[in-house]
């Protein structure tokens, strides 16, 4: 049987909540994804799916409650959007609103004709425990999120923070981001190599989307996937200014490695670094400089598609 979560507006909350009642379907609206991942998870295992309404940050902290609980966990998720950013949801290809999408994926599966797609998510473990989401980043553009995140998450301001810290990388003003753009200090192993030749990188990316936000489709190989086991991976030391320039390059993915970037598919990734967040789909994680985090590729999930 179905179920759905709703961790997004009271107004989409609501209506989804009354579509799962018109349907015969439980419905939990709740701040606490950790309090109802254990019932959903069941439902889920039952040959139904999970809709979850909310951005993606409220998908990794659902992904983080069931595997936490159960590693060998079989999700099958519909993601109904609500969010900023919605970066799930446009790399599936999902248009409408979420009770739009409500609709549609409950019809598919009263027919027999839900469509899924595997996906396998990142594991990111760190300080004792484990998240898992779709992309992981560490370093300068975690502090402007943190930053963007104190004052409100709206799509505005999101804009407003890209516009300002490009501002910033290319002219320094204004300063209160250009205090933002320094370079972290992390120490970087890749597959079991020591990467001491980025002491100090400006971005540090790993991702299960060919995607970022604003559509930027950055990586190489530029597939739709990263090859099994692998997750797509930027590490780069370019100053902000010259990561600012070539950000219409990084959209179309025509940056080929360099000796100050390494843009390659990798399976495990190990940092230390003095930064005081790090960030998983946009959910900020307090760091412990002492210990280090570890990304590899973690357990698969079903997503439903158009």
């Amino acid at each position: 049987m179905p179920g759905f979560l709703c961790n997004g507006s009271k107004r989409w909350a609501g209506k989804i909540g009354k579509f799962a009642q018109e349907h015969g379907y439980p419905c939990f609206i709740t701040r606490s994804v950790a309090a109802v991942e254990s019932t959903l998870a069941d439902l889920a295992k039952n040959g139904g799916f999970t809709g979850v309404l909310g951005g993606d940050g409220t998908l990794e902290k659902f992904f983080t409650a069931v595997f936490r609980r159960d590693p060998a966990a079989s999700l099958t998720v519909a993601p109904l959007g609500d969010g900023t950013m919605e970066q799930c949801l446009n790399w599936l290809g999902w248009k409408g609103n979420p009770l739009q999408i409500a609709r549609k994926v409950t019809k598919a599966y009263q027919r027999g004709r839900l469509q899924t797609r595997e996906v396998s998510l990142l594991q990111v473990e760190h300080n004792g425990e484990t998240h898992y989401g779709f992309m992981f980043l560490v370093g300068p553009l975690v502090r402007l999120l943190a930053k963007y995140d104190r004052g409100g998450r709206s799509v505005r301001r999101a804009c407003t923070t890209a516009i300002w810290s490009s501002s910033a990388a290319l002219t320094g003003w204004p300063r209160k981001y250009q205090q933002l753009i320094h370079p972290a200090q992390a120490e970087i192993t890749l597959d079991n190599h020591l990467r001491d030749d980025f002491p100090q990188p400006t971005a540090i990316i790993a991702s299960m989307f060919s995607r970022l936000v604003f559509d930027i489709q950055p990586f190489l190989p530029t597939s739709d996937k990263p090859e099994a086991g692998k997750f797509f991976l930027i590490l780069s030391d370019w100053s902000p200014s010259e990561i600012a320039v070539r950000i219409p390059l990084f959209h179309r993915g025509l940056v080929p490695e360099s000796m100050h970037l390494l843009n390659h598919p990798g399976s495990e990734l190990t940092i230390k670094a003095e930064e005081k967040f790090f960030t998983v789909d946009g959910e900020l994680i307090e760091n412990n400089p002492d210990k280090p985090i570890t990304v590899t590729v973690g357990p698969t999930v079903r997503l439903v598609t158009p």
